[in-house]
């Protein structure tokens, strides 16, 4: 279930919980509801006096205060959690979709190590090509070369001979964890007792292609496997000639792509939460 707070959806599961541990369930319970969580804890106290001076069978007050006790042992035993969420840094210029219009590749005839091919968004302005491309860098420290794969380049097939390109910084970047744990650092008495509920945004850039056999992308997901290496660049698309141009001076050394078809993506997957209307 979703919680819509202003312009914000926010899953009930990231407020309120259970979770199982050895068997037994546990209430996990953001700090925002503690104190209702004490009221109801004092509303059974109240119940078990006021229960206690009416008169009941020895075994209907033996099965009552044991379902009270277990009751209060739910809600006395709950975890608190306090919330983190950290913000990805933002375009400093107007995203406009329709600048990115088709994907460029340029590869060997022949297989060649020493030669990667060349993959990436093909725009119609070279500009605003820079400008995407800058900003992409910026997730990799504005470096050439991506070792630790913090941009991620995801295909995802899809339905009717399709195909969708992914591009986001990757969500389980070690920096992320750093900071989170500055934050728990300089929060620890404060938060004492609490779990640290760590949350965070990013900008996903997608957009879905035509599929199919003798197409280029075809061709490099037949030649490449997805840890292989490859050159991650924008493309410059000239409208009059259809002629594609590499700005070569942008170009990010990937050695590793994601791929996977629709129907196999879940909820931790960050594609599974874009889809495209292919009907049309």
């Amino acid at each position: 279930m979703k919680i819509k707070k202003g312009d914000w959806k926010i899953e009930s599961s990231s407020l309120i919980n259970i979770e199982w541990r050895n068997k037994i369930p546990r209430l996990i319970v953001h700090e925002k509801y503690e104190k209702i969580v004490k009221w109801i804890l004092r509303g059974f106290t109240f119940i078990g006096i006021a229960t206690s001076i009416i008169s009941f069978e020895w075994y209907q007050s033996l099965i009552l205060t044991l379902i009270l006790l277990i009751i209060e042992q739910f809600f006395e035993k709950a975890i608190f959690e306090y919330t983190t969420i950290i913000f990805q840094t933002l375009p400093n210029f107007e995203i406009d979709g329709k600048r990115w219009k088709t994907v460029g590749y340029a590869m060997a005839e022949e297989k060649n190590e020493e030669f990667p091919p060349f993959i990436g968004p093909a725009f119609d302005d070279e500009a605003y090509a820079r400008n995407f491309f800058e900003y992409v860098k910026s997730w990799n420290q504005i470096d050439n070369d991506d070792p630790d794969n913090l941009i991620i380049v995801s295909f995802i097939l899809e339905r009717n001979e399709t195909y969708s390109l992914f591009i986001y910084a990757n969500p389980n970047r070690k920096s992320l964890d750093t900071k989170f744990k500055e934050i728990e650092e300089k929060r620890k008495f404060e938060k004492y007792g609490k779990r640290h509920q760590q949350l965070f945004s990013i900008c996903v850039f997608a957009h879905n292609f035509k599929y199919g056999e003798g197409l280029f992308v075809d061709k490099f997901l037949q030649k490449y496997k997805p840890e292989e290496k490859f050159n991650f660049v924008p493309f410059l698309l000239d409208p009059e000639t259809n002629q594609l141009k590499i700005l070569n001076s942008l170009a990010i050394t990937k050695y590793e792509y994601k791929l996977k078809r629709r129907e196999m993506l879940t909820p931790k997957d960050q594609e599974y939460h874009t889809k495209f209307d292919l009907e049309n």
